[in-house]
């Protein structure tokens, strides 16, 4: 449990550490080790060690096995996989959680087997979850009530900063702005840059770094945008 306190806090290292003794004790191939110690060096980018220790979780899957399975296999770009994984991820939930239909929305949107309408449907299903996971307060606008004539669009994303994404976002912004078109940022980015202040010097930019989800939520809503947009692609 301190492992994985320290990995929500993005303490890696010490986390491993953590985790490193936990596994002297309890032993080598202690499944539920393993599979937060996949956790923790995916999340450190180190996506050969993630691939090694989920393996040794895969005979007893421990709860949440699958779902790890699938953010390892989306980052190694095993696209098919990543997409069965966490299926089987949904398969084992009592209800759809929010916390595997996010990542599954990535993974689908880049995988070339996948309809136009499961693509369409599975965002449905994660804001009806999502509704009921954490009430309809917190569930935005529904459509009869936005004003398509003041439409307010937010952006959520960690990359407003020097970044690939800022080059193709950045036209699209300006060109929002000639329709009339109200623009909040949220940013969940760590490192702000030049390239952060000139959007926060044009834009409505709301910064969330390493706030906390109910944080988060709280302070999307309260932005009122009719519109919420993940950058991340889901």
């Amino acid at each position: 449990d301190y492992g994985a306190a320290l990995t929500a806090l993005g303490d890696e290292r010490a986390a491993v550490e953590a985790l490193a003794r936990a596994r002297a004790i309890l032993g080598e191939d202690h499944p539920v080790i393993a599979l937060n110690m996949a956790g923790v060096l995916r999340r450190a980018r180190d996506l050969l060690g993630a691939s090694r220790e989920i393996e040794r979780a895969r005979d007893a899957a421990p709860p949440g096995f699958h779902a790890e399975d699938g953010a390892i296999r989306m980052a190694l770009g095993q696209v098919a996989d990543a997409v069965a994984a966490f299926e089987r991820a949904l398969g084992e939930s009592p209800r759809p959680a929010t916390s595997v239909l996010s990542p599954q929305l990535m993974a689908l949107s880049h995988d070339d087997a996948c309809s136009y309408g499961k693509l369409r449907a599975r965002p449905l299903a994660y804001g009806e979850a999502a509704e009921r996971e954490f009430g309809p307060e917190t569930s935005g606008p529904r459509w009869a009530d936005v004003d398509l004539g003041r439409l307010r669009v937010g952006f959520y994303s960690g990359d407003f900063r020097h970044h690939v994404v800022m080059r193709f976002f950045e036209p699209l912004l300006e060109a929002l702005l000639r329709q009339g078109v109200s623009v909040t940022l949220l940013s969940t980015t760590l490192s702000p840059d030049a390239v952060t202040d000139r959007l926060a010097a044009q834009y409505r930019l709301v910064a969330l770094p390493r706030s906390s989800r109910d944080e988060v939520r709280r302070r999307i809503a309260a932005a009122g945008v009719d519109v919420l947009i993940d950058l991340g692609g889901h």
